[in-house]
C-alpha cells in the first residue's frame, strides 16, 4: 500500500534496479576484459621466453661457427693465400726473367733489367 501511494518512490526504485543491473553487466564485462588482459600478458611472457631461448641457441651456434672458423678455416685459408701469393710472385719473377732473356736474344745491346715507360725502356745498358 505504501508503494502504491508513492509512485515517485516506485520509479526511483525501478531506476535504481536498472542502474544496479547495468553496473552488474559492466562489472562482468570488466572481469572478462581483465581475464583477457591477463591471458594476453601470460601469452606475451611465454612468447618472450621462447624468443629468448631461441636467441640463446642462435648465439651459441654462432659462437661455435666462429670458433670453428678461427681454429680451422682461417689458418688454412691464410696458408693457402700465402702459398698462392708465393706462386704468383714466382710466376711474375719467371716472366720478368724470360722477358729479359728474350730482349737480350732479339735486341742485343738493349736495356736489360729495365722497365717500359711512355718514353720507351729505361734501365741499365748492356
Amino acid at each position: 500500500a505504501y508503494l502504491k501511494e508513492n509512485p515517485k518512490l516506485v520509479e526511483e526504485l525501478k531506476k535504481k534496479v536498472r542502474q544496479l543491473a547495468q553496473t552488474e553487466r559492466n562489472l562482468e564485462v570488466s572481469r572478462h576484459k581483465l581475464e583477457k588482459t591477463r591471458l594476453s600478458a601470460e601469452h606475451t611472457k611465454l612468447r618472450n621466453a621462447a624468443n629468448l631461448d631461441k636467441a640463446e641457441v642462435e648465439l651459441e651456434l654462432a659462437r661455435r661457427k666462429l670458433n670453428t672458423f678461427n681454429e680451422r678455416n682461417a689458418p688454412s685459408r691464410l696458408a693457402w693465400s700465402a702459398l698462392s701469393l708465393r706462386g704468383a710472385e714466382d710466376s711474375a719473377k719467371e716472366a720478368q726473367e724470360e722477358i729479359e732473356q728474350l730482349e737480350t736474344i732479339f735486341y742485343p745491346g738493349a736495356v736489360v733489367g729495365g722497365r717500359y715507360t711512355a718514353e720507351g725502356m729505361v734501365g741499365v745498358n748492356v
